[in-house]
């Protein structure tokens, strides 16, 4: 029986931590030098800093809301992709 094995791009979380990523990554590159190598780089790199970057106004409220949704969204696909693999490997 041939199993099919999944590309990472068909993975939902992942697919939202890419597009997360790149809205980061647009939103970072509009930030003055400063900005940029203070947080910016740290944020590009992990978005724990998301509170930081909204409380020294470097984001607006709606960045920070759109951003905060899909932080908190990836744990949920995270977990359907952990019973997904799960079920798929007691075939």
């Amino acid at each position: 029986m041939d199993k099919k094995f999944l590309s990472v791009k068909d993975i939902d979380c992942y697919k939202s931590a890419f597009d997360l990523s790149n809205k980061i990554w647009a939103l970072v590159a509009k930030w003055s030098y400063f900005e940029k190598d203070t947080i910016g780089k740290q944020f590009v790199r992990s978005i724990d800093w998301l509170d930081k970057a909204k409380a020294r106004k470097i984001i607006n409220d709606a960045q920070y809301l759109e951003i905060k949704r899909e932080i908190e969204n990836l744990p949920k696909q995270i977990n359907q992709l952990i019973k997904y693999t799960n079920l798929a490997l007691k075939d």
